[in-house]
């Protein structure tokens, strides 16, 4: 019963996030590449054994659209970053609310959430 524990620790689960990214000289980029860095891939990574994929760090070929779409689907957590209120990040939180899986919400303290999503609780971050 223990190895069955044991094994269950050290899977590996997937975890998509949701964030806008800019162009690689935009503000926001930099500011995205921050948060993953040096808050998210450290603790969901290393403490928690995920395997973190996000948009801009993909390189298969084929179609972005359809990657993006089938991870949103398929990780078993997706972190959305709702800072700027990017178009293309409301479109893929709506599309994992669909599928009824788990979803956290984060934004830059400031961001005002649209009434929308305001009812799912946001991590605001510094």
């Amino acid at each position: 019963m223990s190895e069955q524990i044991e094994q269950k620790k050290i899977e590996t689960k997937n975890c998509f996030i949701i964030t806008p990214i800019g162009k690689e000289t935009d503000p926001i980029r930099r500011h995205i590449d921050g948060v993953l860095d040096e808050a998210i891939i450290p603790v969901l990574k290393d403490k928690y054994n995920f395997e973190i994929k996000v948009s801009h760090r993909m390189s298969n070929i084929g179609s972005i659209n359809k990657q993006i779409l089938e991870s949103i689907y398929k990780s078993e957590l997706v972190i959305a970053n709702l800072t700027n209120l990017n178009p293309n990040v409301m479109y893929e939180l709506a599309f994992r609310h669909a599928t009824g899986k788990p979803v956290i919400t984060i934004a830059e303290q400031g961001t005002n959430i649209p009434f929308d999503v305001i009812d799912n609780r946001t991590i605001f971050y510094i």
